[in-house]
């Protein structure tokens, strides 16, 4: 039996004279989370909302589980959680009873949703929310239970549109095992994201947009291999480097930009040891030695850059 649950055929989505996806297949397996990327205004979050039901493409299908579900946007909806990029529970009602209305609505126990609320926000350290009312939220706070409001059902297919948006660096860390776990135990995600780095570390599948069109789909380790990005590493000394130490590490292509600091380059991280490796062996003629090393810069940032400025150019 085949372990796709999701297959996306040739769907087209246009607003007037305006194309927002345009002849658009996708496959997403269970237990992989397939990166949907692109600029704005490219048409993830269009594409999204086709895919789970809330408008209907112009041609294409849908078909989840070999069932062709084009026509069925209620019964997508029933199996699929989305987390939207606005906020989306009830404003004026509490979060705990926003959470069991929609959790409800999917058919799940009220005892069953209680059960999976309190751990969820245990979870993500918001309990003691539960009570205040969602519209008197900090945006982060409401990514958070949007987030929650899109698993509670416990989907077989999971959409979040921007889910790291506003999200502090804790509930970031803690979102990101969350969605691994489901990941883990068979879920198929979608994530659509302009925060590339996160994304990146999660994802199996990448698939890049270009006016509705998809331009790229790959793996991350082959998006990297085809767009190396050359990174720099800082490395601090103990003790002040000597001219001739200096010489040699210069020779071979280190830059010396201070007493104790010395800058590498490398393009992938596996480049690392030998690097080290090198300069604690011409340091170590001389009994100095590497007190820190530090990493700059974001390589994914830096390789969507070049992918994105390779569209706007073309």
């Amino acid at each position: 039996m085949s372990r796709e649950i999701l297959v996306v055929e040739n769907i087209t989505k246009s607003y007037g004279k305006t194309v927002a996806v345009n002849n658009l297949s996708l496959k997403l397996s269970r237990g992989e989370i397939l990166a949907l990327l692109g600029p704005n205004g490219v048409g993830k979050t269009t594409t999204l909302r086709i895919i789970g039901g809330a408008i209907r493409p112009d041609k294409g299908k849908i078909i989840i589980d070999n069932e062709d579900l084009t026509d069925k946007p209620s019964r997508r909806k029933s199996l699929m959680g989305v987390m939207t990029e606005e906020p989306s529970l009830f404003p004026d009602l509490t979060v705990r009873d926003s959470l069991i209305i929609l959790c409800r609505l999917y058919g799940v126990g009220k005892n069953t949703c209680v059960e999976r609320i309190n751990d969820y926000s245990k979870y993500f350290n918001v309990h003691v929310l539960l009570g205040k009312k969602y519209g008197k939220l900090s945006m982060g706070l409401k990514r958070i239970f949007d987030y929650i409001s899109s698993v509670i059902h416990d989907p077989a297919i999971i959409l979040l549109d921007e889910p790291f948006n506003a999200i502090d660096v804790e509930r970031k860390h803690l979102l990101k095992e969350n969605i691994k776990k489901l990941r883990d135990a068979g879920k198929a995600l979608i994530i659509t994201s302009h925060n590339i780095p996160e994304t990146m570390d999660l994802s199996s599948k990448v698939v890049i947009l270009d006016k509705g069109v998809k331009v790229i789909e790959t793996s991350p380790g082959e998006l990297m291999a085809k767009y190396p990005i050359e990174e720099e590493v800082v490395i601090t000394t103990r003790e002040p480097i000597d001219d001739r130490i200096k010489a040699l590490l210069e020779e071979k292509g280190f830059r010396i930009i201070g007493a104790h600091t010395i800058v590498a380059y490398y393009t992938r991280s596996g480049e690392l040891p030998r690097i080290l490796g090198l300069i604690s062996e011409v340091l170590g003629r001389t009994s100095n030695a590497i007190e820190s090393v530090r990493l700059t810069g974001t390589p994914w940032d830096k390789i969507f850059i070049r992918i994105y400025r390779g569209m706007v150019n073309k």
